[in-house]
């Protein structure tokens, strides 16, 4: 039984990431303007292109990546074009910079 809660917990938590993506932050005001609504196909839409943006732009997955705001990536960059092979080169370069400390740094620039 504990195994069908832990799903139900990661759906809950994909759902509310998604949520949280396009909504910018603000998902009371989104839940709001689509109450009446019969599906949820735009959420899903955005959800699925934000991950194929951020899969298209980075073919390595790092631990680092796990967690960062991508949304909010994906608003401010996916207009401009990237080759993934050069990302690809440039974060195994700074990852092998010992002057980075934090690795997420690589990724998110907050951090």
């Amino acid at each position: 039984m504990e195994g069908i809660y832990k799903r139900f917990a990661d759906r809950q938590d994909f759902l509310e990431c998604a949520l949280d993506w396009i909504s910018k932050g603000n998902i009371d005001n989104y839940m709001s303007l689509h109450r009446k609504d019969h599906n949820i196909s735009e959420l899903k839409t955005y959800f699925n292109t934000v991950i194929d943006w951020a899969s298209g732009v980075f073919t390595d997955v790092e631990s680092e990546m796990c967690g960062l705001e991508w949304g909010q990536f994906y608003e401010l960059y996916h207009k401009k074009p990237y080759h993934p092979k050069k990302v690809s080169d440039d974060v195994k370069e700074l990852y092998a910079d010992s002057y980075i400390k934090n690795r997420r740094g690589v990724f998110d620039q907050k951090t």
